[in-house]
């Protein structure tokens, strides 16, 4: 099992994903600059966040 770093109150570091907090910032700046293509930006966020689930489920089977 993984360490935790230093600082952290829980035993259990998850991995960085595709998604997380700057991309989630830059997905919603699009989509209020560019609101004709909400659909495809939305598409593209909810495909980046299944494979950033996907990952970590894959790591959580792997090393829990």
């Amino acid at each position: 099992m993984a360490q935790p770093r230093k600082g952290e109150k829980t035993t259990v570091t998850m991995p960085a994903g595709l998604i997380g907090g700057v991309e989630t910032i830059l997905f919603y700046t699009a989509f209020i600059l560019f609101p004709s293509q909400m659909v495809v930006l939305f598409a593209v966020m909810a495909a980046l966040t299944l494979v950033t689930v996907v990952q970590r489920l894959v790591w959580a089977y792997r090393s829990l």
